[in-house]
Order: C-alpha cells, then structure tokens, then sequence
C-alpha cells in the first residue's frame, strides 16, 4: 500500500477564467502544462455518508498516473491536509480500506455513492534549478450518481510536491495567492462533498466538541471532554488498523484519558454505565500493552546500549530478537481485539456516550461547584502519594504514583477549556512529573527486561546485559533524585490554582 501526504488548495473559478495567464507571473516559479487526462472516479460511501461526514474520502479512480484505490484521511483537523492511501484497481472495495474505516462504519456496507468525470488540464510548477515543486491541476468537473445531483463546475487545485519541504509548501502558496489575486475562491469541498450536497456537510456520528459558553454546566463540559475524547480514540483505531508507529502508543493514551474522564468524573455518571464503559476501556488498553511495551523498551535499551561502547553491537541482535518475539504475537492480538465483536460493541457504546452520556442529577449543576472539587480531588491524590515518596520507596509504590499522576493530569487537562491562565500553566508542571514518573517506569521495567534475556543468553552477552541492567538501576535512582527535586516546585505552583 502506497501512502503520500497530501497538502492543497482547492479553489472555485469560472468557466473563462484565464488560468495560465495568473501561471505566468510567478517569479522565479516557471509553470509547464502537460497532456490531458481523462479521469473517471467512483465514491464509495455508506448510504448514511458516514466518512464524507468524517471528511474521509474513499474512491476507486480510472485514468491518470495514480489509478487505483484511494483513501483520503485527514490529518490534525487541518483543512487541506489529507493522507492518501492507495491501492492497484479492482472491481471491489479493498479489504484492506475497508478495515481501516472500520471503527467509523461498522457493519454498514459500502456503496457506490456519486461518480465524477473530470477532464484535467495538469501544470507542474518548477523553480530555477529544474525542482518540481508543486502541480497545479485545472480540472472540468461532471457529477453523477445515485445519491447526487447533477453538476458541472470548474475547479484548480494547488498541491505541494513534497508536503515535508518548506519551498513546496511556499510554492503551493505562491500559486494560491496568484489565482487568488485573479480571482479565484477558496474552497474546502471536495469533489464527493460537492456531489453529494447538504447530506454531506452534516456532523459526524461523533462531532467536533464545541467549547461550552455562557453559564457552564458540568454536563457541558463532560459532552465537551467526551466527545473529543471518542474522536481521538477512533483515530488512534484507524492508525494501529494501518500500522502507524505511532498507531499503538495513540490508542493507549486514548483509553486512557478516557479511563481518567470516567473515574474521576465519576460521581455525575450513572454508576454502571461509566463502570461498564471503564471495564472495556481497560481490556482495550491491556490488548495493546504488548506491543507499545516491548516497542518502548526496546528503543530505551538500544540508546541507553551505548555505554557498553565498541561492545553495543554484539548486544544489538539479542534486542532486535527480544523485540520481535514480543511484539509479533502482540501486534496480532491487539489486531484481533479491535476485529473482535466485543471491540465493534465498545465502540458503539462510546459514539453513544459521547452524544448522549448518562448523567445523574448533579451533573446539571454548573461546573464550578460539581467538577472543579473532583478535579481538586485527583491533585490531593497525587499530593499524598507522592509526598510519600523517597529513595528508598519500592519502585511498585513509585509505579502507583505515576498511575495516580497520569489520572490528575488527563482531569485537569480535559477541563482547561475552561479554566484559566494558573490551571494551564500548572497542567504543564503536571505533564513533567507524569513524564519523569514515565521515564522512572521505564528504567525499571527495562531491567525486568534485561534480566529475563540475561537468563537465557550465552555468557558472553549475559555479561553485557550485566553492565547494560546496572546502568538502568543507576538510571532509575536518578529520576528518583530528578523527581524529588521537582515535586516541592509543583506543589508550591499548585497554591495558584484556584479548584473550586
């Protein structure tokens, strides 16, 4: 499967504008037109339109260097910004597409929802030394199909040739500015969203959270946190399904802020409902554990193998092995949870608690008197575990500290929206002891590591996984010092908060 960042600018021009007349006064940009292409393209959608209403594209396309499957995702909610996905043609939805849209359609079949003929008039935009910097496309534009009207327009495309250099990306807003200046107009629909009208603008099932104004109930702000929360945990579930590297460590995190939102903000929840929701969440988490532990482990121990100088690469194959028997079994569990019925069934229960979260009473009181003292709450938590906290206290004890940290850190974090300037500033400080109870963690579950490998390894490399867990123990020992030295400084910043 091939994937390309996609960066563009869409733009709306009538039928006579002159196009390559705003092309020639570019600069030191010279733009050369090139054959015209014949583009035939079907999108595929569910009837309901549940990925256009995503702002995800899935389309099977005919002519043209790029023929085949394309999926178009988008990335950090930027208007613009897409990654595309793309397959060889065949007669039928790519399985592995289809998998990948998964946790936003469920069972809901796809179907063939609006076909677009264009007729593409290409120009590639080059600088001096003979650099493609960007294309621009002048596309004529027929839509048809089941769900659409049709319609006829003219549209030009900005796209940058390479999203990751920053002379693309002026380039690509050279040009814009140029068509802009000989006026074009901005748009943001695409060509499925144009087919397919109105329908195609609605929300998606889980939308875009609105930040609460006026008098601010706490069951604003719980729809707020929640409804931000499910979209990032169904993005996270697209990206393990796509192998991201990141993929896994982002759904962690997810069911965690989630697992956080539930339990301390769990007195304004329906008892067994947030429980039931908590319980899934965590079975989520754990079938990921795995992979993102043996992933962060091994990357620690490569680095931190450097101590052993010259003698690093002789360890290095016992690592690479020890990665791969962990995660191989552990990639294909966590892939076989999000496939499972029980997962398809997890995430129903989240888009409806996201629109609709069963609250008790309470939480129709406003926001200050309900949910800043549970906030409160969480940081008087993490007060007592760590003040107990020293050199000598059992690396389990510093272990429940970071769990109680991580929980006081995602409450406060999910309400500072709507809290001010001294709540922000103290979220940071929550964020570097989190991350030093992290990198704590991880110097003591790297010794696990190590020593368990030690048992099975030939003597020499056992000798060096000797020196490689000692420098792990000393390592540990300073972020106890690291930790200790910062956590009066937190707790004296936490007196500027206003809880409550």
């Amino acid at each position: 499967m091939n994937v390309h960042r996609e960066v563009e600018r869409k733009l709306r021009v009538a039928d006579d504008f002159q196009l390559e007349q705003a092309l020639a006064g570019l600069g030191p940009l010279n733009a050369v037109r090139e054959p015209d292409r014949d583009l035939d393209a079907d999108y595929f959608d569910t009837d309901e339109l549940t990925l256009i209403r995503w702002k995800i594209t899935l389309r099977r396309r005919t002519g043209g260097p790029d023929e085949g499957w394309h999926l178009k995702l988008p990335v950090n909610g930027r208007s613009g910004d897409r990654e595309e996905l793309h397959l060889p043609l065949s007669d039928h939805v790519p399985a592995e597409l289809a998998d990948i849209v998964s946790p936003l359609i469920g069972e809901k079949p796809l179907r063939m929802q609006a076909k677009v003929l264009t007729t593409r008039t290409p120009f590639a935009i080059f600088n001096a030394a003979g650099t493609q910097l960007a294309e621009v496309v002048d596309d004529h534009v027929r839509i048809a199909g089941p769900s659409t009207r049709d319609l006829a327009y003219r549209q030009i495309e900005v796209e940058a040739s390479d999203a990751s250099d920053l002379y693309s990306l002026d380039a690509m807003e050279l040009v814009t500015g140029n068509l802009l200046a000989a006026g074009a107009a901005m748009t943001t629909l695409g060509k499925a969203a144009s087919a397919l009208g109105n329908r195609a603008s609605a929300p998606a099932d889980v939308p875009e959270p609105q930040l609460p104004t006026g008098m601010v109930l706490a069951i604003d702000v719980l729809r707020f946190i929640l409804l931000g929360q499910v979209r990032a945990l169904l993005m996270a579930d697209m990206n393990v399904r796509r192998l991201e590297d990141d993929g896994v460590h982002q759904m962690r995190v997810a069911c965690r802020r989630l697992r956080s939102t539930l339990r301390v903000f769990a007195p304004l929840f329906e008892a067994d409902w947030q429980q039931h929701l908590r319980a899934e969440l965590g079975w989520l988490a754990s079938e990921m554990g795995q992979v993102r532990d043996a992933e962060v482990v091994h990357a620690r121990l490569t680095e931190n193998a450097a101590v052993l100088g010259d003698q690093a690469q002789a360890l290095q194959p016992t690592l690479d092995s020890e990665l791969a028997r962990r995660t191989t079994g552990g990639l294909a569990g966590a892939l076989a949870a999000l496939r499972s019925d029980r997962h398809q069934y997890l995430i129903e229960d989240l888009i409806d608690a996201a629109n609709h979260p069963t609250a008790v009473t309470t939480a129709y009181l406003p926001y200050q008197q309900v949910m800043a003292p549970l906030v409160a709450q969480a940081w008087e938590s993490l007060r007592s575990a760590c003040n107990a906290l020293e050199l000598e206290t059992p690396s389990t004890d510093w272990h429940q500290a970071r769990i109680i940290a991580k929980r006081a850190r995602y409450a406060l974090e999910a309400v500072l929206p709507v809290c001010d300037a001294n709540a922000r500033k103290f979220a940071k400080q929550l964020a570097m002891v989190t991350e030093l109870l992290g990198t704590h963690q991880d110097a003591y579950v790297a010794q696990e590591s190590v020593r368990e490998m030690a048992a099975a390894a030939e003597p020499s490399i056992a000798f060096l996984l000797g020196r490689l867990y000692e420098h792990e123990s000393d390592l540990e020992i300073y972020d106890r010092f690291a930790f200790l030295e910062l956590w009066p400084k937190v707790k004296k910043s936490s007196k500027n908060v206003a809880w409550a």
